[in-house]
């Protein structure tokens, strides 16, 4: 084990004395100990993620926080809606917001409508989409800070329909930080949480943000999908399973269509030029490309490397998916394996996850693949 040695001034020995005197820590050694387990971010894909979502909206979501204060003040808490049991039982099917939905007309959906009278948990984006079908959802979370997802609440003649049959019902569940608009825009009573932020990147923040509404805290994922998944353990449900939840494009998906492109392009530089009848072409600013390459060649295996093409043997299908899916993928499992061992251990339950959705990346790790229908006849 190496040593280290440092050379400290009295007035730093005195602030490290008084950081191990408030932490109840004995000695240095305890301390380092402490630092380097509770403090250390892990290098990887996953944790550049996080940084950089934490770094580009932390305003965003801190300015949304105070206009809603005077809301969630007098608003309810998430908890409310957590059972007390210990065991997790029953069954639930998580509703995303991916393109497969609208595969063959929207069967899944309509399968869900004709089939399905357990718990359902859909996100935002499609909570019109499945009141058009006739769905009546249970929960629907809602996080992004963004304002065009209040545009997502606004029913059409159909949708209003079966909202009519279930508004009583409909738990509206909503990150603290969501935009003014949105709260305006949900059309229900909003049950409230904060959003864990991990206190390596930012201290003292989600306690600052606790302090300041008194709401729950909890883990929100990387996306409304995850989360809606985190829900359904928290309301200790024991089989669930996922449509619309697949990290990927349709493989004809042109990429100008897909939600990373436009940034890729930003991240290196360049400008997007619309051209007529849909075509586009990119400016690239390679007088001041850090590359030396053949303009424009570095730039474009930039973004170009950050999609790729693959098949989903189960479904037999081809789907298109990027670097930041497949970041979110893999966290998705994780989180997935380490919840499903630690309720096993504590509770001697065993929790099930399968993602029927026809397409993508988000299997694998005890993520099973599985028809809709044949999750219906078993499960539901």
């Amino acid at each position: 084990m190496p040593i280290f040695v440092a050379e400290l001034s009295q007035e730093e020995k005195k602030k490290i004395e008084d950081i191990k005197y408030n932490m109840n820590l004995k000695t240095d050694y305890d301390l380092i100990k402490h630092l380097v387990k509770n403090w250390w971010i892990e290098p990887g894909d996953i944790a550049s993620m996080n940084a950089i979502t934490v770094k580009s909206w932390l305003p965003t979501w801190l300015d949304n926080l105070r206009e809603n204060l005077p809301k969630i003040w007098g608003g309810r808490d998430v908890s409310e809606l957590f059972p007390r049991r210990e065991k997790y039982e029953g069954n639930a099917i998580v509703i995303g917001g991916g393109p497969s939905l609208d595969f063959d007309g929207r069967k899944q959906l309509r399968l869900i409508a004709e089939r399905y009278r357990g718990t359902i948990i859909c996100v935002d984006k499609t909570f019109n989409k499945a009141l058009e079908e006739g769905i009546e959802p249970d929960y629907v979370p809602t996080l992004d800070a963004n304002p065009v997802v209040a545009e997502w609440f606004r029913l059409s003649k159909d949708a209003e329909r079966t909202f009519e049959r279930c508004r009583s019902r409909v738990k509206f569940v909503a990150i603290t930080t969501i935009h003014p608009k949105t709260v305006q825009a949900i059309p229900g009573e909003i049950y409230w949480f904060n959003g864990g932020i991990d206190e390596r990147m930012v201290p003292n923040v989600g306690q600052i943000i606790q302090v300041m509404t008194r709401k729950t805290e909890m883990n929100p994922g990387f996306n409304t999908g995850c989360y809606s998944w985190l829900l359904s353990v928290s309301l200790k449900i024991k089989d669930v399973v996922m449509v619309g939840m697949e990290h990927a494009y349709p493989a004809g998906t042109k990429l100008q269509d897909t939600q990373k492109f436009h940034s890729r392009v930003q991240m290196v530089g360049g400008k997007i030029i619309d051209k007529p009848g849909g075509d586009f072409e990119i400016e690239f600013p390679c007088s001041t490309c850090q590359k030396k390459c053949e303009p424009p060649k570095g730039c474009l295996d930039q973004i170009y490397g950050f999609f790729s093409k693959g098949h989903n043997d189960f479904f037999n299908t081809d789907h298109l998916t990027d670097g930041g899916w497949e970041v979110m993928a893999e966290t998705f499992r994780k989180i997935f394996n380490y919840t499903r061992k630690d309720i096993e251990k504590e509770t001697g339950c065993k929790i099930t996850l399968h993602n029927a959705s026809p397409l993508g990346i988000l299997h694998g790790d005890e993520i099973k693949q599985m028809h809709l229908k044949d999750w219906l006849q078993k499960y539901g």
